[in-house]
């Protein structure tokens, strides 16, 4: 495919790939639905509440975006650049429009919730289900988007390639 190429940087080489823009197109939806749920919830709970806490859990889910070039780099992970609608660059790292949004429904409801529960109060028996329930959500979560290649580990998980790949980056 096309705009396939590795980019070499001061941070580290990492790949540059393409997708069909179907996925990208798909991507997009999904995720805005996404978003829309989580803002209909925080500013149904803001005005349910009479708090500003919801509110601000929605903004601050939307600076999260900055840290994502840091995951990159340490967790060698790439996204698309040809065939995608972009987004942020960071770090050297441009980032599709669709992983900007993703934190604003993936923190924003997410952690509102857990305060939720947290200030009604919740028994340590509820509170793991619920933490193994986010846990497992996060796992399945992964699955689609590596499968359709909106993003990409190109390094090994074992300790032995993540050792490897951060001498390799001191070298130069």
């Amino acid at each position: 495919m096309p705009g396939n190429e590795t980019v070499f940087h001061p941070v580290g080489s990492f790949p540059r790939y393409a997708i069909d823009p179907a996925v990208d197109y798909w991507a997009m939806v999904v995720v805005a639905i996404l978003v829309a749920v989580s803002v209909l919830y925080c500013l149904t709970e803001a005005r349910k509440q009479q708090s500003m806490l919801p509110i601000i859990i929605l903004v601050a889910s939307l600076t999260t975006i900055t840290i994502e070039p840091f995951f990159e780099v340490l967790g060698a992970v790439a996204h698309p650049t040809a065939g995608v609608t972009p987004g942020v660059t960071l770090l050297n790292r441009q980032m599709p429009v669709y992983d900007a949004l993703i934190y604003i429904f993936y923190w924003s409801g997410s952690v509102f919730f857990i305060v939720d529960k947290i200030n009604k109060g919740i028994t340590m028996n509820a509170w793991f289900k619920l933490a193994a329930l986010f846990i497992a959500s996060a796992f399945a979560f992964e699955v689609l988007p590596l499968h359709y290649g909106m993003w990409t580990y190109y390094r090994g998980f074992s300790g032995a390639d993540r050792g490897a790949g951060l001498a390799a980056l001191r070298r130069g």
